[in-house]
């Protein structure tokens, strides 16, 4: 419960200013060091969450009712959305360089969509949309959240409370 430095305050809000300028976050999109969770093949691309909509509504309903719906907005609001360390885990795919570049260039994968879980899945899509036999969804569980959830982020996280939140069925 120490009281706030001014100086140490003045000079985070500089270095993020710095960063912004600098569009760090859309420069750094492609780094592998900023992906979250197990890394996907490098032929594997993001349909966004719109995508994936048409066929599971109601999971994207109950999705756009928690947090993980407004995750980018809520590091705007501090000036965080300037620091690539802290956007990794407020959008799809950053790291990867096929996910998240800025909200300008790539508007359907700011936030924790469902591909932030689920993985690319715009062959799931493409193989839906033509009828094309798709392998099923890969497990979502306790590991999908541990890349962001963790110890110094999220002290406070307790999986199975969470869970509850956001656990969807699967069509």
């Amino acid at each position: 419960q120490l009281p706030e430095d001014r100086v140490i305050v003045e000079m985070r809000k500089a270095h993020l200013a710095e960063l912004r300028a600098a569009e760090i976050v859309a420069k750094s999109s492609a780094l592998a060091r900023f992906i979250v969770g197990a890394s996907s093949a490098a032929d594997e691309r993001f349909a966004g969450s719109d995508a994936c909509t048409p066929c599971h509504a109601a999971e994207a309903a109950s999705t756009s009712a928690t947090k993980h719906a407004h995750a980018l907005a809520t590091l705007a609001a501090t000036g965080d959305d300037a620091d690539p360390a802290c956007v990794k885990c407020h959008v799809v795919g950053y790291g990867t360089g096929r996910g998240f570049v800025s909200e300008a260039q790539t508007p359907q994968h700011a936030d924790v969509g469902c591909e932030a879980c689920h993985g690319p899945r715009a062959r799931h899509v493409e193989a839906r949309r033509t009828g094309t036999p798709d392998a099923r969804m890969p497990p979502v569980g306790e590991r999908s959240c541990a890349g962001c959830h963790d110890g110094e982020h999220s002290p406070n996280f307790v999986f199975a409370t969470a869970w509850r939140r956001i656990a969807h069925g699967a069509r």
